[in-house]
């Protein structure tokens, strides 16, 4: 006697069949008709000449080489206090690729990251005191 994944498999077989079947239909074109179609539009590629294409090379400019982070643009927030208005208005200024807001006796990682702006804070008023890149 047939168990039930068993029963559940031939079901499902049959199931999938059928849909398939109901798929068919006669309005599909023969491939050689679509070829004869397409030929044309391939001889015509065929004839041009291919152009070498090179991607463009964005180059920054030397004020993005000199402040990748934006912490340049943060200087109308120095001496403000820190709060979240203040904070995503500086980091919607100097657009950095991440940021960090810290205190001069924070630990943080000692990776560089020249596109990472670091605000400074007083520890006690959360006032900005400076902003550098890293």
């Amino acid at each position: 006697m047939p168990d039930m994944r068993t029963f559940a498999a031939v079901t499902l077989a049959l199931g999938l069949s059928a849909g398939l079947v109901a798929c068919g239909s006669s309005d599909i074109e023969p491939a050689a008709d679509i070829e004869a179609e397409a030929a044309p539009s391939i001889a015509v590629a065929a004839e041009e000449p291919a152009q070498p294409q090179t991607p463009p090379v964005a180059t920054p400019t030397p004020d993005a080489q000199a402040d990748p982070c934006g912490a340049d643009r943060v200087a109308p927030w120095i001496g403000r206090e820190a709060t979240v208005p203040v904070r995503l208005e500086v980091v919607a200024a100097a657009d950095p690729g991440a940021d960090r807001w810290i205190y001069s006796d924070s630990m943080v990682t000692q990776d560089h990251r020249a596109d990472r702006l670091n605000v400074m804070m007083e520890k006690e008023t959360d006032i900005i005191v400076s902003a550098r890149c890293g």
